[in-house]
């Protein structure tokens, strides 16, 4: 993450919980720390933590965030590839069939090999 994207997250950090600046040595250890993330992951966790948490946030709860969105992020992508594929498209052979009858100049037919209405 890049200071600037750290600097904003901080900014939605203090957005959220508006109790007054914070300690000068606070911000900058948000700051640094922040650096070591990726940005769209910390966003992530920063907004399950305005979510769920009342008060301001400690660094450990963030910590636990960025752990939790990991595990949703992980658990999300396994789903994923656990999935059957895709049934192959029912029109796809029609369609391929149409492209065949362009490139060859002929009308296009259906499977029975009629020749398709308004061709």
């Amino acid at each position: 993450m890049t200071p600037d994207e750290a600097a904003k997250i901080l900014g939605m950090i203090e957005a959220a919980y508006p109790r007054g600046p914070w300690p000068e040595d606070t911000e900058a250890l948000w700051l640094m720390e922040l650096l070591s993330y990726d940005a769209e992951l910390a966003l992530c966790a920063v907004r399950r933590l305005v979510d769920s948490v009342t008060f301001t946030p400690a660094w450990a709860q963030f910590i636990e965030a960025v752990g939790l969105e990991r595990s949703a992020r992980r658990r999300d992508r396994d789903t994923f590839k656990a999935l059957p594929p895709a049934p192959p498209d029912p029109k796809w052979k029609r369609n391929i069939e149409h492209l065949r009858s362009i490139v060859r100049g002929t009308p296009p037919c259906d499977a029975d090999g009629v020749v398709a209405v308004g061709s």
